[in-house]
């Protein structure tokens, strides 16, 4: 609902004699030059498209796309074939077994002299050095000792 009232539409403004006589020669020239160019223009898109379906896209096919489409699947597939297939005779199989027959068994080997190493570390930690760690903190605080009778005796 318009609760306000839209202004009534004005009539069009009177078109003078001289408007008059200047659109008349402008439609005139419309007409003769404008129109025929069109039409030659939509004809030239009939004949256009008429070619471009019926001789170039066949064409195009013939000389381009099964070409390149036969070079694709006679070519190109079967020499990236053969060299996938070098690929991996010549460098993924050889990996394969360099990792598995010698890289694997020479890390297990490190790490079975490394769990040997560690548990002989261990071993002098815990059976050499912390006693003697102990054997110093309790030299060291009987040092402490005496050396604070001292300090106060001299104070």
């Amino acid at each position: 609902m318009d609760l306000e009232k839209q202004p009534a539409p004005q009539a069009p403004a009177p078109e003078g004699c001289l408007t008059v006589a200047i659109r008349i020669p402008v439609r005139i020239v419309v007409l003769v030059l404008v129109v025929p160019v069109r039409i030659v223009w939509d004809a030239f898109v009939v004949v256009g498209r008429f070619l471009r379906d019926s001789v170039l896209r066949p064409l195009w096919r013939a000389l381009v796309v099964w070409p390149c489409v036969a070079l694709w699947r006679y070519v190109v597939v079967p020499l990236a074939k053969a060299v996938g297939w070098l690929g991996k005779v010549l460098v993924v199989i050889p990996l394969v077994w360099l990792y598995r027959y010698v890289l694997t068994p020479v890390g297990q080997g490190i790490a079975w002299l490394a769990r040997g190493i560690a548990a002989g570390l261990v071993w002098v930690y815990a059976r050499v050095l912390t006693p003697v760690g102990h054997g110093i903190v309790w030299l060291l605080k009987g040092v402490g000792a005496v050396l604070t009778l001292i300090g106060r005796g001299i104070a």
